[in-house]
């Protein structure tokens, strides 16, 4: 009773996302627009690649992902850049789901995905895939060094349907540097 308690005080999160495309005001040296936060355990912001944007006066750099790690939080924050690009705004915890790749072919599903640890010491992470509708699982754990995304690979046999619909959960446990919790996205297979 206790295990399954302390399973129930786990926060859950999933990824949430707010396009910020349309909030640029011109700027002296560009554009800026100042960004709310409130609960935003870590951010990340998607753009092109090659786009030039400052967090709270701080230049940003490509992660190995694609996004721009977002160095601090505040209640209110400062997005810059020289051009009005199109920015994505996506909250997570600091240890997440980055990318996620799923494919069921003959019976079986091979899964890759890739799991970003953004704090400054190392996670041993279990990542899960649940398809509930079957009853099925399959689990794998990582060790994912600080400021790393680690890829994790595995799969197993799985039922074909016209659609499925599953749930990938990575749960990082509690240490002394932040709380346990998961992280989970839903993805839906058709044929």
């Amino acid at each position: 009773m206790t295990l399954l308690l302390a399973l129930l005080a786990v926060a859950t999160w999933e990824e949430r996302s707010e396009d910020l495309s349309g909030r640029w005001e011109k700027a002296e040296s560009g554009y800026r627009q100042v960004v709310p936060l409130k609960d935003a355990p870590f951010v990340r912001l998607s753009a092109p690649r090659d786009a030039r944007l400052w967090w709270n006066g701080t230049p940003l750099t490509v992660n190995e992902n694609g996004d721009f790690d977002a160095p601090s939080l505040r209640r209110e924050n400062v997005l810059e850049a020289r051009a009005a690009v199109a920015v994505v705004l996506r909250i997570t915890p600091r240890v997440y789901i980055a990318s996620q790749k799923l494919t069921v072919a003959g019976g079986r599903l091979e899964a890759r995905l890739a799991v970003r640890n953004t704090l400054e010491n190392t996670v041993n992470a279990f990542v899960t895939i649940y398809l509930p509708t079957h009853k099925k699982e399959w689990t794998a754990t990582a060790t994912v060094p600080p400021g790393v995304t680690q890829t994790v690979e595995f799969g197993g046999a799985c039922p074909t349907a016209e659609r499925l619909e599953f749930l990938t959960v990575v749960e990082k446990q509690e240490e002394a540097m932040e709380a346990g919790y998961r992280f989970q996205t839903r993805t839906i297979l058709t044929p």
